[in-house]
This record gives C-alpha cells, sequence and structure tokens, in this order.
C-alpha cells in the first residue's frame, strides 16, 4: 500500500528576507522527498501584535539583517538581494491576493507567492503597495482590477485574518517557519535540517 505523505506546511511573511530565501528553495526541496508544499502567508505584525513584541525593534539587529546576514546569505544561493522600498513594511496586498487566489486556486496562488517574493526582494518593489501587489498578479494572467479589488474585499480581508490566528494557534513565531509532519522547524537556515529528517525520516 502506498503510503500517503502529508504536505509541507510553509508559512512566511512577503517582508521576510528569510522567508524569501526559504521560498526560493523549499519548492525543490520537498519534490526531491516526494513532497508538496502548502503555502501558507502571514503577517508577523500580527503575530508579534499577539505577543505586544517587534521583530525588529533593536537597530542594530535590524541593520545586521539588511545589510549583511540577509544579503550574504543570498548570495550563497546564487541571488542578489535588493531590499523592497520602505522595508520593513507590512505585506498586507499581496496576503490578501494571495488568498484571494486560494480559494479556488492553490497552485495559481503559490506561483503567485513565488512571482511577488521575486519582486520585491530581487526587484525592490514595496510589500506595502497594492499596484505592486495587483500588477504582479497581472503578471501571471489574473485580472489586475480584480486583484485591487480583493485587496478591499471583506471576505478576503477575513480570510487573512483568519490565516493569521491559525498561525499564531499552531504556534508559528517568525518566518519561515515550517511544519513537517508536524514538527516545526523555524528559519532559512533549517532547511537543511528538514532536507536531513526527510531523508532519514527521523533527526
Amino acid at each position: 500500500m502506498t503510503r500517503i505523505v502529508a504536505p509541507i506546511d510553509f508559512y512566511f511573511d512577503f517582508a521576510s528576507p528569510y522567508g524569501f530565501l526559504a521560498a526560493m528553495q523549499i519548492d525543490a526541496l520537498a519534490e526531491r522527498a516526494g513532497r508538496t508544499v502548502r503555502w501558507r502567508p502571514f503577517l508577523l505584525g500580527a503575530v508579534y501584535n499577539h505577543v505586544g513584541q517587534s521583530p525588529l525593534e533593536h537597530p542594530l539587529k535590524r541593520d545586521y539583517i539588511n545589510i549583511i546576514d540577509a544579503p550574504r546569505c543570498a548570495r550563497l544561493i546564487g541571488l542578489t538581494l535588493r531590499r523592497p522600498r520602505g522595508w520593513p513594511e507590512h505585506a498586507l496586498p499581496p496576503c490578501r491576493i494571495f488568498y484571494w487566489l486560494d480559494r479556488d486556486d492553490p497552485v495559481g496562488a503559490a506561483a503567485y507567492a513565488r512571482a511577488a517574493y521575486k519582486k520585491y526582494w530581487l526587484g525592490g518593489e514595496s510589500t506595502a503597495d497594492p499596484d505592486a501587489a495587483a500588477d504582479i498578479a497581472a503578471t501571471l494572467d489574473h485580472g489586475r482590477s480584480d486583484a485591487l479589488a480583493a485587496v478591499q474585499d471583506i471576505a478576503v480581508k477575513q480570510r487573512v485574518i483568519d490565516a493569521n490566528e491559525a498561525a499564531v494557534a499552531r504556534g508559528v513565531f517568525g518566518s519561515p517557519f515550517i511544519f513537517v509532519d508536524d514538527k516545526p522547524f523555524w528559519g532559512s537556515d533549517r532547511l537543511t535540517q528538514i532536507e536531513v529528517l526527510l531523508e532519514r525520516g527521523s533527526i
């Protein structure tokens, strides 16, 4: 009997450089293990509001991530990081467009997430700009005006709220946060550990 394997749950914030680094690698990692990826964007701000903290409240930490560490990690996988305009900002527009697409087309929503991440972290677009988020949708043959409308749609807004609450309930506290068979991993630097787990079945 063929064993059914669960998808890898990939939680991320579009405004997270480490989320971007994981997003550029996780599909290939999953494919090597015969798995799929369930993309789950959320808003780090909502998570940190829940606990009353800020992920980048220390300026030295912010500069280290922005100037040194994230660009260095990107170079190691052959990419040149370009910080989104206005970073750090929220990423509400792409998150809402993702969940607008995901309702009827999870594969299309995942394709949107990949394209958006590239536009933000390789192209330098603002994660908070609805027009930029809608432009990305249009490049994938989704209606630009429909995407812009989705950003303001009450039902879509509620889906994002629900996604944030589900992430908090599951114990997500950073981006990226990855679950493999309910085993949690935090950070793009844990992809190596995930690969070992997928190969051996335990770690």
